[in-house]
């Protein structure tokens, strides 16, 4: 996953939120280099080089309309973030939110969380996992869209720096049983 390349919607030719359409072509006004793509079969990626300098790094899973990542890596300039969103609506506005604030830390990814998570991050290199509200799929059909289960407490081993964390909310009472069993 190394071969993370970083776009641009200029350079993609997508119509994202950042665009307005003027007599069949489009104006952006979007950052170089928030929202990443991980190619497939790549090494692990590089956190420097993503981002220009060391520092812990923390990725949320399900960062939503983006409220959470804005201010947290408003409060915390020195460190890096990943925010990874699935759905497509929520995925720009989180995107659109940190770019307006003209966060610098903030990397984004709409690839699934359990690729990123086993396939492009560096073992030992995570400070910190956020999981906010995330869906906990109640029905039986569903259960395997759960990020919270027997894959995920491996991943998160397996990635977490010594002494990092995995921060987890849920107004859910099952699901947060369920976290902790």
């Amino acid at each position: 996953c190394q071969a993370l390349w970083w776009t641009t919607w200029r350079k993609a030719g997508i119509l994202g939120p950042f665009a307005t359409a003027e007599r069949g072509s489009a104006v952006f006004e979007t950052p170089e280099n928030l929202e990443l793509h991980f190619a497939e079969g790549a090494p692990p990626i590089d956190w420097g080089a993503i981002f220009g300098r060391e520092a812990p790094n923390a990725i949320e899973i399900g960062a939503g309309n983006g409220y959470f990542i804005e201010n947290e890596a408003a409060r915390l300039p020195d460190w890096n973030f990943v925010a990874i969103e699935r759905e497509r609506e929520f995925y720009w506005k989180m995107v659109k939110r940190c770019w307006r604030r003209g966060l610098t830390n903030v990397r984004s990814t709409s690839d699934d969380a359990f690729d990123v998570l086993g396939n492009c991050i560096p073992d030992r290199s995570i400070a910190r996992i956020y999981l906010y509200f995330s869906d906990p799929w109640p029905k039986r059909k569903h259960a395997k869209r759960r990020v919270f289960g027997e894959e995920f407490l491996a991943l998160a081993e397996r990635l977490l720096a010594p002494g990092g964390e995995v921060w987890f909310k849920t107004d859910v009472g099952w699901y947060f049983n369920l976290a902790i069993a």
